[in-house]
């Protein structure tokens, strides 16, 4: 059974694997120009900010204590050239 959470500190480094899964599979093989070693590079701070910002939500699935996705996004408001709304990103999204 997957059990999805909210992620805490301490699945940090879990999705930190998981990121680097997803940028060797995905943006390494298809974007030239992508930096496959950012998620060990940065992976810490993004989640950590992610984490603790109350705009962020970044959620792990798990399969029996095992971390095997996640998915994390953030809530932003237009830039000032638009019309004033608070919009969704995605930042990314990854089941092994």
């Amino acid at each position: 059974m997957i059990e999805v959470i909210v992620a805490a500190a301490a699945d940090i480094e879990p999705l930190i694997e998981l990121e680097s899964a997803l940028f060797r599979e995905d943006a390494a093989q298809h974007d030239p120009y992508a930096d496959a070693t950012w998620p060990r590079r940065a992976g810490r701070q993004d989640f950590e900010d992610l984490i603790a910002s109350p705009a962020g939500v970044v959620l792990a699935a798990r399969r029996e204590g095992v971390h095997v996705g996640l998915l994390a996004g953030y809530a932003t408001n237009a830039s000032p050239t638009r019309r004033p709304v608070t919009y969704a990103v995605l930042r990314t999204m990854y089941v092994a």
